[in-house]
């Protein structure tokens, strides 16, 4: 018994070591992003039939810069080290799933644009995303009322959420 107290003490003192040094270590998760501090959200340019999406596409990167925290936003981009600029170049509405009489229940919103992350001074651009295609569901009301466009708004603001929260986490996995 004692033999096998002393082995698992030599043991751990011989390979404690060697354990410290794999480069397993706790993180805060925050990652300091190589001197960037400032970054300016461009006008997002849209080239759909669709109004004000690129407000609500813009407005949600915004959003997203300002949960994450480790930017801050600038509203000219001579006091930004980083610009982001997008295109949203398709929007599309297809029906997903019929009620009986062949009414439509269902629809997909989907989402097609493109982000590009510039560096100010060198006007170097450091990452960009061509044809980044998302889409979200929603319920469709029978008769085609309010609560109908309700709905799709509100898909709208979902699918910018989050087409907005993937793309800042694609761009910034780099860093």
């Amino acid at each position: 018994m004692m033999k096998r107290r002393v082995l698992i003490i030599f043991s751990l003192a011989f390979f404690a070591p060697f354990l410290w040094h794999c480069g397993y270590r706790f993180s805060s998760g925050e990652k300091v992003l190589k001197g960037y501090h400032r970054i300016y959200v461009d006008n997002f340019v849209n080239r759909t039939v669709q109004e004000n999406l690129e407000m609500l596409f813009r407005n949600a990167f915004i959003d997203e810069v300002i949960r994450d925290g480790r930017l801050a936003i600038v509203t000219q981009k001579e006091g930004a080290d980083l610009i982001v600029a997008g295109e949203i170049k398709n929007v599309l509405s297809s029906p997903l799933a019929y009620r009986s009489g062949n009414w439509n229940a269902e629809q997909r919103l989907t989402v097609t644009l493109s982000l590009t992350l510039t560096e100010r001074e060198s006007q170097k651009t450091l990452w960009q995303e061509e044809g980044f295609t998302y889409w979200v569901d929603y319920l469709v009301t029978p008769s085609g009322d309010v609560m109908g466009e309700q709905n799709k708004q509100s898909a709208l603001r979902k699918l910018a959420s989050e087409v907005s929260e993937k793309l800042y986490r694609l761009m910034f996995a780099s860093f």
